[in-house]
């Protein structure tokens, strides 16, 4: 388990694309290095933000009905 765990975080964090949890109350509980330097913003002020808190009203609108989505049907 120690092992898995090590590959999935060196992938996570060595991989070309953000990429971002967030639980059912829609605020970040990880973001790998990748989304941090897109969103401009160190890790510790993504989590525990919503995308609203982040991003443009127009953006966040159209990630929020991707993210319902996502919720709803389990598809990204």
């Amino acid at each position: 388990l120690t092992e898995s765990r090590g590959k999935y975080r060196t992938l996570i964090e060595h991989l070309g694309q953000g990429i971002f949890l967030l639980d059912r109350d829609r605020r970040f509980v990880a973001a790998n290095p990748e989304f941090c330097r897109s969103a401009g913003l160190a890790e510790a002020d993504v989590l525990g933000r919503t995308p609203a808190d982040l991003l443009d009203p127009r953006l966040a609108a159209r990630f929020a009905e991707d993210v319902t989505t996502v919720f709803a049907d389990g598809k990204s």
